[in-house]
């Protein structure tokens, strides 16, 4: 059975294209968002300025530029702190 993933509570902009990010369920980690930024509905995002303006909206990462992405590719993506391995 599919489980969703827990929603995002806050992020932060760290360096590059790298977000701290905290769940809903108390985990948190890094999330690095560069593989995402070949996509071109993602291309105004490789600007670092507008990339740093991320904000949560209805549990997950959004950006004032119109991306977002899906809580499960952002929870699935990040190398939470305490977790054995990460996923990809």
């Amino acid at each position: 059975m599919y489980e969703l993933a827990p929603d995002v509570v806050s992020v932060r902009y760290l360096k590059d294209y790298e977000l701290e990010v905290a769940f809903a369920n108390g985990e948190s980690g890094v999330f690095d968002v560069s593989e995402y930024l070949k996509y071109e509905f993602m291309s105004e995002l490789q600007d670092k300025a507008a990339f740093a303006r991320a904000t949560v909206d209805h549990g997950t990462v959004v950006w004032p530029t119109g991306q977002d992405l899906c809580p499960e590719s952002v929870y699935a993506g990040t190398q939470r702190a305490g977790a054995v391995g990460t996923a990809a």
